[in-house]
Protein backbone atom coordinates (compact mmCIF):
# COMPACT_ATOMS: atom_id res chain seq x y z
CA UNK A 1 0.00 0.00 0.00
CA UNK A 2 1.53 3.27 -1.12
CA UNK A 3 -1.35 5.74 -0.89
CA UNK A 4 -4.15 6.21 1.59
CA UNK A 5 -7.12 8.47 0.88
CA UNK A 6 -9.69 9.20 3.55
CA UNK A 7 -13.09 10.15 2.18
CA UNK A 8 -14.58 10.78 5.63
CA UNK A 9 -12.99 12.38 8.67
CA UNK A 10 -11.00 9.83 10.67
CA UNK A 11 -11.02 10.61 14.38
CA UNK A 12 -9.11 7.71 15.86
CA UNK A 13 -6.55 5.24 14.53
CA UNK A 14 -5.44 2.00 16.20
CA UNK A 15 -1.91 1.57 17.51
CA UNK A 16 -0.32 -0.31 14.60
CA UNK A 17 -2.97 0.22 11.92
CA UNK A 18 -0.46 1.22 9.22
CA UNK A 19 2.78 -0.26 10.55
CA UNK A 20 4.98 -1.86 7.89
CA UNK A 21 3.16 -0.27 4.96
CA UNK A 22 4.87 1.57 2.12
CA UNK A 23 2.70 4.57 2.97
CA UNK A 24 4.11 4.77 6.51
CA UNK A 25 7.66 3.88 5.46
CA UNK A 26 7.61 6.68 2.85
CA UNK A 27 6.18 9.27 5.23
CA UNK A 28 8.72 11.95 6.19
CA UNK A 29 10.34 11.86 9.62
CA UNK A 30 8.49 13.68 12.36
CA UNK A 31 4.94 13.36 13.60
CA UNK A 32 2.78 11.37 11.16
CA UNK A 33 -0.90 12.31 11.17
CA UNK A 34 -3.93 10.38 9.99
CA UNK A 35 -6.94 12.66 9.97
CA UNK A 36 -7.18 14.26 13.40
CA UNK A 37 -4.96 11.60 15.01
CA UNK A 38 -1.28 11.97 15.83
CA UNK A 39 -0.44 8.44 14.70
CA UNK A 40 3.29 7.93 15.23
CA UNK A 41 6.47 9.91 15.67
CA UNK A 42 8.87 8.63 13.03
CA UNK A 43 12.64 8.99 13.19
CA UNK A 44 14.67 10.46 16.01
CA UNK A 45 13.02 12.93 18.37
CA UNK A 46 13.88 16.57 17.92
CA UNK A 47 13.88 17.93 21.46
CA UNK A 48 10.56 19.75 21.42
CA UNK A 49 7.41 18.57 19.63
CA UNK A 50 4.27 20.65 19.09
CA UNK A 51 1.21 18.66 18.13
CA UNK A 52 -0.90 20.44 15.50
CA UNK A 53 -3.96 22.35 16.65
CA UNK A 54 -7.07 20.42 15.69
CA UNK A 55 -5.52 17.09 16.62
CA UNK A 56 -8.03 15.20 18.76
CA UNK A 57 -6.26 11.91 19.52
CA UNK A 58 -2.77 10.69 20.26
CA UNK A 59 -2.62 7.07 19.16
CA UNK A 60 -1.24 4.33 21.38
CA UNK A 61 2.57 4.08 21.13
CA UNK A 62 2.68 7.37 19.22
CA UNK A 63 5.91 8.57 20.86
CA UNK A 64 6.99 5.21 22.26
CA UNK A 65 10.76 4.92 22.73
CA UNK A 66 11.50 8.51 21.67
CA UNK A 67 14.17 9.26 24.27
CA UNK A 68 15.39 12.39 22.45
CA UNK A 69 12.09 14.22 22.90
CA UNK A 70 12.32 16.66 25.82
CA UNK A 71 8.83 18.17 25.72
CA UNK A 72 5.50 17.79 23.95
CA UNK A 73 2.89 20.53 23.63
CA UNK A 74 -0.54 18.93 23.72
CA UNK A 75 -3.06 21.43 22.30
CA UNK A 76 -6.42 22.32 23.77
CA UNK A 77 -9.06 20.33 21.93
CA UNK A 78 -7.24 17.02 22.43
CA UNK A 79 -9.77 14.37 23.52
CA UNK A 80 -7.82 11.16 24.13
CA UNK A 81 -4.27 10.04 24.81
CA UNK A 82 -3.90 6.36 23.92
CA UNK A 83 -2.20 3.40 25.61
CA UNK A 84 1.55 3.75 26.07
CA UNK A 85 1.62 6.86 23.87
CA UNK A 86 4.64 8.08 25.86
CA UNK A 87 6.16 4.73 26.83
CA UNK A 88 9.95 5.02 27.32
CA UNK A 89 9.99 8.77 26.63
CA UNK A 90 12.47 9.08 29.47
CA UNK A 91 13.47 12.72 28.98
CA UNK A 92 10.09 14.46 29.08
CA UNK A 93 10.13 16.13 32.50
CA UNK A 94 7.02 18.35 32.48
CA UNK A 95 3.66 17.28 31.12
CA UNK A 96 0.37 19.18 31.00
CA UNK A 97 -2.92 17.41 30.29
CA UNK A 98 -5.30 19.98 28.73
CA UNK A 99 -8.81 20.46 30.07
CA UNK A 100 -10.28 19.05 26.85
CA UNK A 101 -8.75 15.58 27.37
CA UNK A 102 -11.57 13.27 28.39
CA UNK A 103 -9.66 9.97 28.36
CA UNK A 104 -6.08 9.45 29.48
CA UNK A 105 -4.24 6.16 29.09
CA UNK A 106 -0.60 7.27 29.11
CA UNK A 107 1.79 9.79 30.62
CA UNK A 108 5.57 10.11 30.13
CA UNK A 109 7.41 7.63 32.35
CA UNK A 110 10.03 9.90 33.91
CA UNK A 111 8.14 13.17 34.47
CA UNK A 112 8.99 15.27 37.49
CA UNK A 113 5.97 17.57 37.12
CA UNK A 114 2.48 16.61 35.86
CA UNK A 115 -0.52 18.90 35.72
CA UNK A 116 -4.11 17.90 34.99
CA UNK A 117 -5.49 21.32 34.02
CA UNK A 118 -8.54 22.71 35.80
CA UNK A 119 -11.79 21.59 34.29
CA UNK A 120 -15.40 20.98 35.11
CA UNK A 121 -15.76 17.64 33.32
CA UNK A 122 -14.23 14.58 35.02
CA UNK A 123 -11.19 12.95 33.45
CA UNK A 124 -11.50 9.25 32.63
CA UNK A 125 -8.23 7.59 33.58
CA UNK A 126 -7.25 4.04 32.75
CA UNK A 127 -3.74 3.88 34.10
CA UNK A 128 -1.77 3.70 37.28
CA UNK A 129 0.90 6.32 37.79
CA UNK A 130 4.14 4.52 38.59
CA UNK A 131 6.74 7.21 38.38
CA UNK A 132 9.68 7.24 40.74
CA UNK A 133 10.82 10.67 39.47
CA UNK A 134 7.51 12.51 39.92
CA UNK A 135 7.93 15.34 42.42
CA UNK A 136 4.88 17.55 41.77
CA UNK A 137 1.35 16.52 40.80
CA UNK A 138 -1.52 18.96 40.23
CA UNK A 139 -5.02 17.55 39.82
CA UNK A 140 -7.43 20.24 38.69
CA UNK A 141 -10.53 18.13 38.10
CA UNK A 142 -12.20 14.97 39.25
CA UNK A 143 -10.81 11.65 38.10
CA UNK A 144 -13.13 8.84 36.96
CA UNK A 145 -12.17 5.31 36.17
CA UNK A 146 -10.31 2.56 37.99
CA UNK A 147 -8.76 4.98 40.45
CA UNK A 148 -7.88 2.40 43.05
CA UNK A 149 -4.13 2.65 42.98
CA UNK A 150 -4.30 5.55 40.49
CA UNK A 151 -1.26 7.05 42.15
CA UNK A 152 0.67 3.81 41.78
CA UNK A 153 4.17 4.15 43.18
CA UNK A 154 5.35 7.70 43.79
CA UNK A 155 8.25 7.52 46.26
CA UNK A 156 9.61 11.01 45.47
CA UNK A 157 6.34 12.93 45.29
CA UNK A 158 6.80 16.10 47.37
CA UNK A 159 3.74 18.12 46.43
CA UNK A 160 0.23 16.93 45.64
CA UNK A 161 -2.18 19.80 44.89
CA UNK A 162 -5.90 19.53 44.28
CA UNK A 163 -7.53 22.35 42.28
CA UNK A 164 -10.66 24.28 43.14
CA UNK A 165 -12.90 21.99 41.08
CA UNK A 166 -12.11 18.91 43.16
CA UNK A 167 -15.14 18.17 45.34
CA UNK A 168 -14.54 14.49 46.10
CA UNK A 169 -11.82 11.88 46.16
CA UNK A 170 -12.78 8.36 45.20
CA UNK A 171 -11.95 5.56 47.57
CA UNK A 172 -8.36 4.34 47.42
CA UNK A 173 -7.29 7.14 45.03
CA UNK A 174 -4.66 8.16 47.56
CA UNK A 175 -3.96 5.18 49.76
CA UNK A 176 -1.21 4.40 52.21
CA UNK A 177 0.31 1.91 49.77
CA UNK A 178 0.78 4.56 47.06
CA UNK A 179 3.79 6.25 48.54
CA UNK A 180 7.13 4.97 49.76
CA UNK A 181 7.91 5.50 53.42
CA UNK A 182 11.37 5.95 54.89
CA UNK A 183 12.63 2.77 56.48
Amino acid sequence: MRDIDFINRVDEVGTDAFENTAWYDNSPDGLVYIGSTAYRYKGLGAGHVSINCGTRYIAGNCFSGQRDILSVDVPDGMLKIGNEAFYRCDNIRNFVVPESVAELRSIPDKCTDISFKDGVEPLSVDLNVFCDSLRRLYIGREINGPTSGFMGYLPNLHTLTFGKNITKLTSDMVSSDDFAYPV
